[in-house]
């Protein structure tokens, strides 16, 4: 009787650091979609903008930036377990191809979601000083 008791004790207390992990990686994923969604708008108004300045290493810049922001995009994983709006723009959902795994952590999936937040935090630094630079040229 004893060993159940603790056994319980353990469960609960082991859900409950589950659900205070799973719940960080929802919020840490959520603002990684949003700041991935900022960056795709800058990108949209980048190219506008790159189109108008006939500057190689500005299409380049350009071209990199694309590349990674669809690399990160790719690279999405699901909060296992949440259920959210999938958003579609340009024609097509982005988040067809992205997963969860059942093999991964509840420590697991936060590590992946924070990595992705970063990720496009640093792509939305790019797109910004890409857009400087673009307003410097033009200048």
């Amino acid at each position: 009787m004893r060993k159940l008791f603790f056994l319980l004790i353990f469960t609960a207390c082991a859900s409950s650091q589950n659900e205070k992990l799973n719940k960080q990686s929802i919020e840490t994923h959520e603002a990684a979609l949003k700041m991935g969604e900022q960056v795709n708008k800058k990108i949209a108004q980048i190219t506008t903008a790159v189109e108008a300045v006939s500057d190689s290493i500005l299409q380049d810049s350009l071209k990199s930036l694309k590349q990674d922001y669809a690399d990160w995009e790719s690279s999405i994983v699901e909060v296992p377990g949440y259920e959210h709006d999938h958003h579609n723009h340009e024609g097509h959902d982005h988040h067809e191809n992205h997963g969860s795994s059942p093999d991964l952590t509840p420590e697991m999936v936060l590590e992946i979601q924070i990595e992705l937040k970063r990720k496009a935090e640093n792509l939305n630094i790019r797109a910004i000083k890409l857009s400087e630079m673009i307003k410097s040229e033009k200048e």
